[in-house]
């Protein structure tokens, strides 16, 4: 407040310095008012002894008021503040002074220049007010000595004008007849006549005039004659028949005849234009059905030239239509300058004449459009996207001006119907495009997947071309969703429209595009599932079923929230679920993989069929190795579980017995006690197998397969061995034939066990496909199984599926002693736990006294168990066998586990840590060690024993 009432006080000063109160008072009300507001205050700080700015001010009051009411540090401090406020106050003192100075020398010489010029001005008024009354008294005398002529000047002045008329009026015959046969100058004779037509009208009753009139009309009838003729024409420009319709209107004709005149005029010029956008179409059209013409496509416009054009002629034309057509007969208040020939808006119906031009605008419109939407169709397959977006804003941005320019008729709807129109068709181009290229992928993995070699766990072929496809379908949709997003541009003007930006980004992107390209994989992936396209390999149904699966597992969720984010889609009603895609993708993978095992297994059951037809199983001779069909059965399931192994997980068996390899079907009939290893009668023989199959639980051969390579696995052991079963009900058995399948059943459940999930499934199949030879044998007689081991080939390592994958190369002599001695402790410990339980029984009952017995030997019991446990902790360390395999990269190692059970794990031959010289190789103890782990295994090699020296020491990496 004392900041404003300082600066309002040297306002003052200043203003009273110069005498402008009057100008402020004028030229800035709202100081004025300020000031009014502040004079209150003023006047009370004005006033006051103890105001140091006031100009009553007392020193000696205001020393003493602040020696009563300061401290000395505030009174230092209030001095050193009046010292700066007088210091800056003399600044600013000489800042004002400095800053006028120029000022007040210059207003000096101003005033002094005034006052000469005041004194020139006034002796120049004094002479010029002389010369003014001189002026007066000559213009008095004037009017005294021509007051007697000047009413005949005024009367001779009159009648010399009208013999003029009168001239005029004879010779416009002769002038209208000279502008309209010789000069050709239309205008000047509408202008004459039309001046000359009232004072005709007037003095018609007069002979001469009426001469003179009837001769008029005669000369304009033949003008209405040449002007018509004008705008028939198709050679006269436009200007001109605008000139000759405005003439005509001027001379009287009716409205709704010029009109009509003007509009077959201007249709003939739209047409034209609407002709060379239709030829240019109809070459485009024809150079793109004969591929040899190339010349028509050269000739032909691209889509910007043909938007061009018909925006800078055919819609100029229309627009310059609209705009003239309303000049002429719209907005013309009086069409007429004749008073006989003028006809009034209501007289000629001024609606429809403007329902005339709509309608032309209308029609012709429609027509204009249709020809673009043939351009944009053919346009679809040779443009590229920037330019058909660039070509429809264009079009449309020319659209909205023209639209402005016709009232009643309304161009932005079907505009905006033609954007939306050409991007669906952008649309479906795009989805065919896609559509294209899947298929393209399809039978690119056809083409892969028959030139694929036999499969190795160290290649990934099939994952390969899995990911390679799903990545190419999966870029391809982000590729098009990014071409399509040019469409909703900020620089594009109609993509903020709501009428075309909902369906554009929800029905047609999203639905139209992305989700009717998802239902077409999926649809193409179910008929590939039902056989009726022609024969397809297995790995690419494999292939198709794992694609499915991660598209509805990651791609679907992805490409719709893509889809969603990229185009703004928040009204989710009407769109189609994320789960309902979830499940079609779901569903045709769940065909293609049983599909696939009812193909795989088809392909086995045909080889066994062959081999079990083909044989005669009478005159067989005694049986000395497994059929060769047999061990191809078991290559073809080894290169099955690799191929499925590669798209699917491993999936869950059952706990299998302590040793489910030595578990043979020789063995579970001795423990059923069939007739394996007796002779009984047939009818027994047939009641027993009977009864077991009322107790056995049903086998369903073509149940639904899971994703996993166990179930699929499963599923095709079933089908084989449904077949063999099969095969071998319509067969009669001699006894070699008999043994010939006991001997492959053998074989089979050697290998087959470790590619289903239940090990029982198999034994029951087996089972019962030996028990049906024997119901069918002349003379049943089985082997022993002493002879039948000799007759089948040693089994692979229980963990690894890959026949002759590995080749053994190291083998501890002593694994099994080893191994009794591990499970030692378990018998140890039952056997321990049993005797405790009974020694403090037979305490408690009193039957023994002796306490300290028992514990002395329930102690050495447990110390014994503790010792057969710290061995454990050693047996597991040691080396049973080491496998390679046949690239030599991969080394499987067999080793006890804690429960002495075999345990095999697989490494890289680079991770192993090789020896540090020869001399190692003499040691007891060898320690096999992996690179980055504390941790070794124990290699005894003085009891054990190398198959292959070569490959052990490169194992070692010891040369």
């Amino acid at each position: 407040m004392s900041d404003d009432i300082d600066r309002l006080k040297k306002k003052n000063l200043l203003l009273s310095y110069y005498s402008q109160n009057d100008a402020l008072g004028a030229g800035d009300s709202s100081v004025k008012t300020s000031n009014s507001n502040y004079n209150s205050d003023v006047q009370i700080h004005l006033k006051d002894p103890f105001d140091i700015n006031s100009t009553s001010f007392e020193p000696d009051l205001f020393i003493k008021k602040l020696i009563k009411e300061k401290t000395l540090p505030e009174i230092m401090d209030f001095e050193n503040e009046v010292v700066k406020e007088t210091r800056r106050l003399d600044s600013e003192m000489q800042t004002l002074v400095s800053e006028n100075y120029n000022k007040f020398i210059s207003a000096t010489d101003t005033i002094r220049k005034m006052r000469s010029d005041f004194k020139k001005m006034e002796d120049e008024m004094e002479n010029l007010v002389s010369k003014m009354s001189d002026i007066t008294e000559f213009n008095e005398k004037i009017n005294l000595t021509f007051r007697d002529k000047r009413d005949e000047i005024s009367r001779l002045s009159n009648i010399n004008n009208l013999l003029k008329k009168l001239q005029f009026l004879f010779d416009l015959p002769s002038k209208l007849n000279d502008f309209v046969e010789k000069d050709h100058s239309y205008s000047k004779a509408v202008m004459y006549f039309c001046k000359a037509k009232k004072t005709l009208d007037h003095y018609k009753q007069m002979p001469t005039f009426k001469n003179i009139d009837d001769d008029c009309l005669i000369i304009i009838e033949k003008l209405k004659l040449k002007l018509y003729e004008r705008i028939d024409s198709n050679e006269e420009k436009q200007e001109i028949i605008l000139e000759s319709v405005d003439l005509l209107s001027q001379l009287g004709e009716p409205m709704n005849i010029l009109s009509s005149k003007y509009m077959s005029r201007i249709e003939k010029s739209l047409d034209n234009d609407l002709n060379i956008l239709k030829l240019d179409i109809d070459l485009l059209s024809i150079g793109q059905k004969n591929k040899n013409e190339v010349d028509l496509n050269k000739n032909a416009m691209d889509i910007l030239e043909f938007v061009d054009h018909g925006c800078n002629n055919f819609l100029a034309n229309l627009s310059s239509v609209i705009q003239s057509y309303s000049i002429l007969f719209i907005h013309k208040k009086n069409f007429s300058l004749i008073s006989d020939f003028s006809y009034s808006i209501e007289d000629q119906n001024p609606d429809s004449i403007t329902e005339k031009l709509n309608t032309l605008v209308r029609t012709y419109w429609l027509k204009y459009c249709d020809l673009v939407k043939k351009r944009f169709e053919v346009e679809q397959n040779l443009g590229e996207n920037t330019i058909i977006v660039r070509a429809v804003d264009r079009f449309y941005r020319r659209i909205q001006t023209i639209n402005k320019q016709i009232p009643n008729v309304d161009l932005s709807v079907e505009a905006s119907n033609i954007a939306l129109y050409v991007t669906q068709l952008r649309v479906n181009f795009y989805l065919e495009i896609l559509k294209s290229h899947f298929n393209e992928c399809l039978i690119d993995l056809r083409h892969q997947v028959a030139l694929l070699g036999p499969s190795n766990q160290s290649d990934k072929k099939l994952q390969n071309l899995n990911d390679v496809t799903f990545k190419s379908v999966t870029e391809q949709i982000k590729n098009v969703l990014t071409n399509l997003q040019a469409y909703i541009a900020s620089d594009v003007s109609f993509s903020a429209k709501v009428y075309f930006n909902e369906p554009f980004c929800k029905d047609y992107v999203r639905e139209g595009l992305l989700v009717a390209y998802l239902k077409f994989i999926a649809d193409t992936a179910i008929e590939y599932s039902d056989g009726s396209h022609d024969p397809v390999p297995s790995p690419l149904l494999l292939i198709l079923s794992r694609l499915c699966l991660e598209f509805e597992s990651v791609a679907i969720d992805y490409l719709l929230t893509l889809a969603d984010e990229q185009f703004f889609i928040s009204n989710k009603n009407g769109v189609t679920n994320k789960k309902d895609l979830s499940l079609l993708f779901q569903e045709a993978a769940k065909l293609l993989i049983n599909h696939y095992v009812k193909v795989r297994g088809l392909n086995i059951s045909q080889m066994i069929r062959k081999s079990v037809e083909t044989r005669d199983w009478l005159n067989t001779i005694e049986p000395r190795n497994v059929r060769a069909v047999m061990k191809r059965i078991v290559e073809d399931l080894t290169s099955i579980d690799l191929q499925v192994g590669e798209l699917f997980e491993t999936g869950i068996r059952k706990e299998k017995g302590s040793d489910s390899s030595r578990n043979t079907l020789m063995t579970r009939q001795t423990q059923r006690s069939t007739a394996w290893s007796f002779t009984p009668t047939n009818a027994d023989s047939k009641l027993m197998n009977n009864i077991q199959k009322l107790f056995a639980e049903k086998i369903e051969i073509f149940s639904q397969v899971d994703f996993n390579k166990v179930s699929i696995l499963t599923g095709i052991v079933k089908i084989t061995l449904k077949t063999f079963l099969e095969c071998i009900r319509l067969k009669t058995f001699s006894k070699y034939g008999l043994q010939q399948i006991q001997v492959d059943c053998h074989y089979l459940q050697l290998y087959l066990w470790r590619f289903v999930n239940d090990e029982n499934l198999v034994f029951v199949l087996l089972e019962e496909i030996l028990n049906s030879a024997m119901n069918r044998c002349t003379e049943p007689q089985l082997m022993e199984s002493r002879v039948l081991n000799l007759k089948t080939p040693p089994k692979l390592p229980e963990n690894t599926l890959y026949r002759n994958e590995y080749e053994c190369i190291f083998q501890f002599r002593y694994i099994k002693q080893l191994r009794f001695a591990s499970r030692l402790k378990i018998y140890q410990t039952g056997f321990s736990i049993l005797f405790a339980i009974g020694s403090v029984v037979l305490y408690e009952m009193n039957y023994t006294d002796n306490i300290q017995t028992l514990l002395a030997i329930n102690g050495s019991m447990l110390f014994a168990l503790i010792m057969l446990l710290i061995i454990s902790r050693q047996t597991v360390k040691v080396v049973g066998r080491l496998y390679v395999n046949k690239d030599q990269n991969k080394v499987l190692v067999s080793h006890l586990n804690f429960l002495g059970k075999r345990r095999d794990f697989e490494i890289k031959l680079q991770d192993i840590e090789p020896l540090s010289s020869l001399n190692e190789l003499k040691e007891t103890f060898l320690k096999f060690k992996v690179k980055g782990s504390d941790g070794y295994m124990l290699m005894v090699l003085p009891y054990s024993q190398v198959f292959n020296k070569n490959a052990f020491l490169n194992v070692l990496k010891a040369k």
